[in-house]
């Protein structure tokens, strides 16, 4: 890179131009595919900014392989891998929100791993761009002098002029450099070259060569162009890392040959996967989440492997709380799995498909999950009652051994006892030859006074017992009058809604719930009513559940229910989800569930303020729901303005467990009205992604600069 100014803008100008230039110096082995070059999308702004890929030992071991044959110039210089100095301290600003604390004797490594982390760039970027730069990475013996760790990044070397000399050494051209980059984003009208729109760009200094229109994708690649403001053309790009023609420029080819070689993909955003929740019910495992990939607004394929078994679910979910977290232009983002599996422990493991490279991009670590040993499971299947008497047929089993069941019947104070002894081949059929004897069959007389009876299957080795469900036993009266047509009879409905909860957590947008629900009396899906404190929403099932059937005979697979319904702002609450019956039975408590909704923390690292602008940057996160990006407030004169956080801070959860890594924020607005005297009060608010309250960060006095 090679800057200069011109008009109060800063342009950059690549040094290299030639075929000896940078791209050719130390080649790789395997080049990269030169026809994907894409001029607008270079390298993804996700990819850029991300300085979480390497830490200082991974950067050294890069460094030490590329360089293992490396011997020290004639004049001394050392290897890149051998290079060490004492650096200085370095102000925090806007652009490297961490600074840079000195110490003595630094190897190369630590210096670009403590640049990356504080100016939010990708070490990956900046090892590229010595390569590129001086070839720092691979040379060796007599291609190794002072001036190539003096001028390192290129940094405030004009074409066809002596490097300013107020820019030289590593550490200098490192972290000007890397801001440099960070001033490209956050002040883009200042410069030539803006993402989200045409861009006229030369093919090489010489205008005679020509130039094309390019539609710059993303802030990255825009960055690239003014640090380095040439594309290669067709000859350059032909020449892989050799010579082109007179009209080629090699710096961005180099670019992103290297990353691509080096690295893996540039261009590509890597698909995102999230697990919310891991859930033993029934027979088996519910795994639920969200994932996307801002390649591509169709669903994407998601791996769920339980043990040795992996099985491919889709996002066909809505989640616009993801959408509205990440600005994604679609809300087909939820996926959820039912795995049917025996009893015992499982690793479950989550992992989606990116588009267009295909690769894996494993969410948020493997799970370990326990389904318990089933004690006893059944269904009460149908129930008549006639003149005083409930005729009852159903079936019950203890999976552990083929010993009878005795089935608990409950009319208030007065109870009797049905065991189970019939034949039932079509459960054996499906469940198993210990399920033969599983039928049920009774004659229960009404209690007097009783208005429903509640069957409960006790498990015949130890205290275990699961309910079965009610039914009324209140007769129904039916008159019916003569007419030519006669009109049937309307019938009550003589069972209440069933079902079981599978989740309830705190997420952002509110309090997520799932699970399966259903009225044997109607095949069609049932209202809930959610209660979240004293918040009730009315949600319907419908979802598609193909595991219930199994278990629960004659359920459809419509069963299955999943929203997001509004949290209250009280720090601890409890959430109940009924089963309306729609029949005119009684309702049905599925359960109640105590949640603790923790506030936001935070920090306000940096505010600044002109009569223009405000600033702030620091990190924030929501420790119910830490690794999802939370909305921010920004305070001053009157005025408010939201972002987001999803910036690299890995820094954070070295110091705060439980901290996520992609914490950070730092934005700059415009007031509408100038501020008035000397300072501005600013206040920055952290919003609780769950229940939509605020938590202040920090409220200052600024001065006006």
């Amino acid at each position: 890179m090679k800057k200069v100014t011109v008009s109060g803008l800063s342009v950059a100008l690549i040094g290299c131009l030639a075929a000896t230039a940078m791209g050719a110096l130390g080649g790789t082995a395997n080049a990269a595919d030169l026809s994907t070059f894409n001029p607008g999308n270079i390298i993804s702004d996700a990819v850029f900014n991300n300085s979480n890929t390497m830490d200082t030992a991974a950067i050294q071991s890069f460094i030490d392989a590329k360089g293992k044959n490396c011997v020290a110039g004639s004049d001394g210089t050392p290897c890149l891998k051998d290079f060490h100095m004492d650096t200085r301290d370095w102000d925090v600003s806007t652009r490297c929100t961490l600074g840079y604390t000195g110490a003595l004797n630094e190897s190369a490594a630590t210096i670009i791993s403590k640049v990356a982390t504080s100016c939010h760039i990708n070490p990956q970027v900046l090892l590229v761009t010595l390569q590129k730069e001086q070839g720092l990475i691979t040379d060796s013996g007599t291609n190794l002098y002072a001036s190539r760790y003096r001028s390192a990044m290129g940094y405030g070397c004009p074409t066809g002029a002596p490097c300013d000399t107020a820019y030289y050494g590593f550490q200098n051209q490192l972290i000007n450099a890397a801001a440099q980059f960070q001033r490209y984003a956050q002040s883009p009208q200042n410069y030539s070259y803006r993402a989200r729109q045409n861009n006229n760009i030369l093919f090489s200094p010489t205008a005679s060569c020509g130039s094309s229109s390019v539609y710059i994708e993303n802030q990255a690649t825009a960055g690239l162009y003014n640090y380095t403001p040439y594309q290669p053309n067709a000859a350059a790009l032909a020449a892989g890392y050799g010579t082109g023609d007179p009209c080629s420029s090699y710096g961005n080819r180099n670019f992103y040959e290297y990353f691509n070689d080096w690295f893996g993909p540039s261009a590509g955003t890597p698909a995102v996967v999230y697990i919310d929740g891991i859930t033993a019910v029934a027979d088996g495992i519910y795994t639920a989440g969200w994932a996307y990939d801002v390649d591509t607004t169709s669903p994407l394929n998601v791996e769920v492997s339980v043990g040795a078994t992996t099985q491919t679910v889709q996002t066909t979910q809505v989640r616009s709380d993801v959408q509205a977290a990440f600005h994604l232009s679609t809300n087909t983002l939820g996926y959820g799995l039912f795995s049917t599996v025996d009893p015992g422990s499982y690793a479950v493991c989550v992992a989606a498909i990116d588009v267009p490279t295909g690769t894996r991009q494993v969410a948020n670590g493997c799970k370990t999950v326990v389904v318990p040993e089933v004690s006893v499971v059944g269904k009460l299947e149908s129930s008549t009652l006639t003149d005083g008497t409930l005729n009852v047929v159903g079936w019950a089993a203890d999976p552990n051994n083929d010993r009878s069941v005795n089935i608990t019947v409950t009319q208030g104070d007065v109870t009797e006892t049905i065991t189970t002894g019939v034949d039932r081949a079509d459960i054996a059929a499906t469940k198993g030859a210990k399920y033969l004897k599983s039928g049920f069959t009774g004659a229960v007389s009404v209690a007097p006074g009783a208005t429903k009876a509640c069957f409960t299957a006790q498990d015949n080795t130890s205290a275990a017992t699961v309910s079965l469900g009610c039914v009324s036993t209140v007769p129904v009266t039916v008159t019916v009058t003569p007419t030519p047509t006669p009109t049937p009879p309307a019938v009550v409905g003589t069972k209440s809604p069933t079902g079981a909860i599978d989740r309830v957590a705190l997420v952002a947008g509110g309090v997520n719930v799932a699970g399966w629900a259903w009225d044997p009396d109607i095949a069609d899906p049932i209202n809930l009513h959610v209660w979240a404190g004293d918040t009730r929403t009315i949600i319907q099932t419908g979802g598609t559940r193909t595991d219930v059937p199994r278990v629960v005979t004659g359920a459809p697979n419509n069963t299955g229910f999943w929203a997001i319904v509004p949290a209250p702002t009280a720090i601890q609450f409890s959430t109940c989800i009924y089963g309306m019956d729609s029949t005119g039975n009684s309702n049905t408590l599925l359960g109640c569930r105590s949640l603790t909704n923790l506030a936001p923390r935070g920090s306000v690292d940096y505010m600044g303020a002109t009569r223009t602008t405000v600033t702030a940057g620091g990190w924030a996160y929501d420790p119910t729901t830490p690794q999802t990006p939370i909305t921010l407030r920004i305070r001053a004169n009157g005025e408010t303005w939201e972002l987001a956080t999803g910036g690299p801070r890995a820094d954070v959860p070295r110091v705060i467990a439980g901290a996520p890594s992609n914490g950070g924020f730092q934005k700059t607005f415009s007031f509408t009205t100038p501020p008035v005297g000397q300072s501005v009060n600013v206040c920055v608010d952290a919003v609780d992604s769950s229940s939509g309250v605020s938590t202040t960060l920090s409220c200052r006095d600024i001065p006006l600069s």
